[in-house]
């Protein structure tokens, strides 16, 4: 009986082959990513991805920590930081940056911890194929996606000002620039494949189980008719 029950949240990916999987994936008109680069399987992809986000986000709130701890000296790099690229202006009066850079540091410390979180729920939902532990990920991705461009933006014009404004540097760090964006793309594609796949997978499933339980319960009335006759 308990061979029978099926629940859309919970699935058995070792049910169903490689093979049978990917051409299940192909006709449910996925976007073209059922493997992880082009070798591993969706599900060993996220959980790479979700365990290499976590050690950068590990990472981001152990430095927003010790900023914390030295917000005066925070501030004054900051500042210094601002003016050697020439960003100082009136839009960091508008949002009170220099005032309220303790608040902002807290608000991104509080949102890589809810990515980390997120990262272990990709885990847990990569490995055990629920759908419902995966879409927490999939959100807050687009928000780190943001907070690192940034990022790296400014530590690019840094050294592209500490070249002298150099053509060749320049051409060089935005190119990596280009292709960390794109891998952004490609990880979040990756995982939002997943759960279609999953789902694909979890209606092929069920249509399964219900026709094996449909044979099932029709066989009994077929021998009760059978030695009646």
């Amino acid at each position: 009986m308990k061979q029978n029950q099926c629940s859309h949240n919970t699935l058995d990916c070792r049910s169903i082959g490689y093979f049978e999987y990917r051409a299940k994936c192909i006709r449910s008109n996925m976007v073209a990513i059922y493997t992880f680069c082009f070798c591993f399987s969706l599900r060993l992809g996220a959980i790479v991805i979700a365990v290499s986000s976590l050690i950068v986000s590990l990472f981001e709130i152990s430095v927003l920590t010790e900023c914390l701890e030295n917000v005066h000296d925070t501030k004054h790099r900051l500042k210094e930081l601002l003016q050697f690229l020439g960003l100082q202006g009136s839009w960091t009066k508008s949002i009170h940056l220099y005032r309220y850079l303790q608040y902002y540091m807290v608000g991104v410390s509080v949102f890589y911890s809810l990515l980390s979180l997120a990262c272990v729920f990709l885990i847990m939902g990569a490995y055990q194929c629920r759908r419902v532990f995966i879409y927490p990920f999939l959100y807050l991705y687009i928000g780190y996606v943001a907070i690192g461009f940034v990022q790296r933006t400014l530590i690019f014009m840094y050294l592209i000002k500490q070249a002298n404004g150099d053509l060749g540097t320049m051409i060089l760090y935005y190119t990596i620039e280009f292709f960390i964006v794109l891998l952004h793309i490609y990880t979040w594609a990756c995982v939002y494949n997943l759960i279609k796949a999953l789902k694909s997978v979890e209606v092929s499933v069920t249509k399964r189980i219900l026709h094996k339980a449909r044979i099932g319960y029709l066989a009994p009335i077929r021998v009760h008719t059978g030695m009646a006759a």
